[in-house]
């Protein structure tokens, strides 16, 4: 069990249920980067399954196939890694302790936690360098849609919808994920077990009450 050498653990229990870390515990959220991962695999296989016949496209499928294959794999053991690591704040007697897997690893003072919070500036900047891209891909692929099957058909009507319906679907998907890392999740740098505040962790802000001496 870590612990930080400026801060003993021993009024903490070593080791807490999972209904007890439910009731009073602050677990930690986690964003959509996994799932984003998977949707960018199959939009791009999607996109070389469209351009499949191109002689360039063709020679080097399985070899694409295989590197989103990987990287989907790839995605999946990160999810299950941080889910099986997730860490659960608990309060008690004016500290937090850190808990995964329901074994105690270290506590600190909640004033050692640092939120990073988005000002006005800070918001316009996110819309600017994620939002409004986002949503000007969606509308650029919804008039290129509209142009395919209207103004000047193609040859494969169908997987054109699927491939671009899919573009839209992913872009709105990049959206939310963006919306939700930032106005619903908060961001706090935590101490680790080494006495250094350089843990990231997002919580819901619904929770943050749970920790009734830390930031809220």
């Amino acid at each position: 069990m870590e612990t930080s050498p400026a801060h003993r653990t021993r009024e903490f229990p070593p080791q807490l249920d999972p209904a007890e870390l439910d009731l009073r515990g602050a677990p930690e959220s986690f964003t959509w980067g996994p799932p984003a991962a998977w949707l960018l695999c199959v939009l791009l296989w999607l996109f070389f399954h469209y351009l499949r016949d191109a002689p360039e496209v063709a020679q080097y499928m399985p070899l694409l196939l295989l590197g989103l294959l990987l990287l989907a794999a790839l995605a999946a053991a990160y999810d299950l890694r941080r889910r099986k690591r997730r860490i659960v704040l608990f309060p008690l007697d004016g500290r937090i302790g850190c808990y995964r897997e329901g074994v105690l690893q270290y506590s600190f003072a909640p004033e050692e936690m640092v939120r990073v919070r988005l000002y006005p500036f800070d918001w316009i900047m996110v819309s600017l360098k994620l939002l409004l891209p986002l949503l000007l891909l969606m509308a650029g692929t919804g008039v290129f849609l509209y142009d395919s099957l209207v103004t000047s058909p193609v040859p494969n009507p169908r997987e054109t919808v699927l491939s671009l319906g899919f573009l839209i679907f992913f872009s709105a998907f990049g959206l939310v994920a963006s919306v939700r890392s930032r106005a619903i999740l908060c961001f706090f740098w935590i101490p680790s077990g080494n006495g250094k505040t350089d843990t990231p962790l997002h919580l819901h802000r619904r929770i943050l009450s749970k920790l009734h001496d830390g930031p809220s």
